[in-house]
């Protein structure tokens, strides 16, 4: 199901008592690297190696999932990644709830959707709201559109599908500390060429669009796309004109309004 960099250490179930880690982390993605946590204009906080050892920041994440074998690994996976910090599990809705009542100081919740005691969204909504100021990661089987617009309204950070690879995971989790969202929709040629027809949108201009109900940022369709920031702001202004919206919830409405199997006429 996820992808492992290592084999998983021997550990004690508790079962339904959340169980802690702490140990030497490896790499990490480029925006946590060596700790130094990117403020909200994208920039390092830690300038200097030595300014680095003063400003250091761990994460505390807590991985939420019935199957030991999957939290075995995810938390595995996560310590050789992540940067100097904790990982804590929870075998369900209950005991996570447990858990951050008892410890609020996580930063990151990776949870699974699909769990006994979980009833749907109503839960992952307790979840959020436990967390306090932490993110919430969904991980789910398929994240429909529909299911990607509940989680956003209640404050989720991000929604992945579950065959999502630990490096991607792992850079998910950095971008979500750093203020950002993201939620992994299927691919709709039908939906897209719709909304095209519908907006006269350009080639360009419906890839733009496209990233930005992803939950990407400027800077990383810039990145995806192998042109400059300033072209992407160039391209959203046109594409936020053309759909009469003005922020990129309203343009996640706009795709979240085109029911799946439409045709791609106007």
């Amino acid at each position: 199901m996820f992808e492992a960099d290592r084999s998983v250490r021997g550990s004690k179930d508790v079962g339904e008592t959340a169980q802690s880690r702490e140990g030497p982390l490896g790499t990490a993605h480029p925006r946590v690297m060596g700790s130094a946590v990117l403020n909200d204009a994208g920039r390092d906080d830690c300038a200097t190696d030595g300014d680095q050892v003063g400003k250091a920041r761990s994460l505390s994440i807590l991985v939420v999932d019935d199957e030991r074998l999957i939290r075995d690994l995810l938390t595995a996976a996560l310590e050789q990644r992540l940067p100097d910090g904790r990982v804590d599990t929870a075998s369900g809705f209950a005991s996570a709830i447990e858990h951050l009542e008892r410890r609020p100081d996580s930063d990151v919740v990776v949870l699974d959707y699909k769990m006994g005691d979980m009833r749907g969204v109503s839960s992952v909504a307790k979840i959020v709201k436990a967390a306090k100021k932490g993110r919430v990661i969904v991980l789910s089987g398929h994240v429909t559109d529909a299911l990607a617009g509940d989680l956003r309204r209640i404050g989720v950070a991000a929604a992945l599908t579950k065959d999502v690879g630990m490096s991607t995971l792992a850079e998910k989790i950095a971008d979500v500390v750093n203020g950002e969202q993201f939620f992994e929709l299927p691919t709709s040629t039908e939906k897209l060429t719709h909304i095209q027809n519908r907006f006269a949108l350009s080639k360009r201009e419906v890839e733009i669009f496209h990233h930005i109900v992803q939950g990407d940022r400027n800077a990383d369709i810039a990145f995806k796309l192998g042109i400059s920031e300033a072209t992407v702001r160039v391209h959203v202004y046109h594409v936020y004109k053309k759909l009469g919206v003005t922020s990129r919830i309203e343009a996640f409405n706009c795709w979240n309004a085109v029911p799946n199997g439409v045709s791609g006429g106007a």
